[in-house]
């Protein structure tokens, strides 16, 4: 770290093990504390205020938007305020996942264990711009408190909803986010848990998620919470702003469909 004398700026390198290096800039004035950097898609902002007894810091760091598109680039939005803090990523074994996955013909979107990785988000902070025409859903039985949407351009997974608009979650499946080159880790933080376990078509790698615990459980809790209260359930490109009715007609699959998919 240095400092400019002619601009009272600080510049600080930045370094990892994954490789990762960055120069930042920095600067401390009527106390507060700022650092900053300007990158093409992940510009980054940290701004920390300090108490009156120099004590305590209030800090935060700001969020970048993702883009998100299909494989094909027919469907195309952006996820806006993403960040490590601002969802939940965790990975998820349940047959429902792996049948869903065999549905779209895209097996390589589970991991070598049959894990989606996901990341939860509000449905307010995600904007489809073009190709919501390609837009589908899935219902995997009448009574599935689920839809699962995709791009029917290409078979992308977009991601799965409640049946109601009320509920403040849409959970994003990876392959719908452009990272622009960064590290999914970076750009979503680790995944916190892992989910449906005993649904995994093999022994779970070393470096697995751990199973959810109080803790995580109380944080996706508190998010739903926060999310619903401040309305983040909407606006939502998944269901109809009117008559909040999906936009897309789900498909729901015959019982003979079922049990093709789930036989694997």
């Amino acid at each position: 770290m240095g400092r400019d004398e002619t601009s009272g700026e600080y510049s600080v390198l930045y370094a990892d093990a994954r490789g990762v290096s960055r120069i930042y800039h920095m600067s401390l004035e009527d106390r507060v504390w700022r650092i900053w950097r300007s990158a093409p898609g992940f510009n980054q902002r940290f701004e920390g205020r300090l108490s009156a007894d120099g004590r305590n810091i209030e800090a935060h760091w700001e969020k970048s938007d993702v883009p998100l598109h299909c494989w094909c680039g027919h469907v195309r939005g952006v996820a806006i305020g993403v960040s490590p803090s601002s969802g939940f990523r965790f990975v998820c074994y349940c047959k429902d996942c792996q049948a869903f996955a065999r549905f779209l013909g895209r097996a390589d979107l589970l991991d070598r264990v049959g894990g989606t990785d996901i990341f939860q988000m509000p449905p307010g902070r995600v904007k489809l711009t073009t190709g919501t025409d390609a837009m589908r859903c899935l219902r995997l039985s009448p009574r599935s408190p689920v839809l699962r949407w995709y791009a029917e351009c290409c078979r992308t997974p977009i991601g799965n909803t409640a049946a109601s608009s009320r509920f403040p979650i849409v959970a994003i499946i990876h392959s719908l986010l452009d990272h622009e080159g960064r590290p999914r880790v970076e750009v979503l933080g680790p995944p916190l848990c892992r989910i449906y376990e005993r649904s995994a078509v093999g022994p779970l790698p070393p470096n697995a998620p751990p199973p959810p615990s109080l803790r995580v459980f109380g944080r996706r809790a508190s998010k739903l919470l926060g999310w619903l209260v401040r309305g983040l359930n909407r606006p939502t490109p998944f269901f109809d702003d009117c008559t909040k009715a999906p936009r897309a007609k789900p498909h729901v699959l015959t019982p003979s469909e079922r049990a093709t998919l789930y036989s694997g």
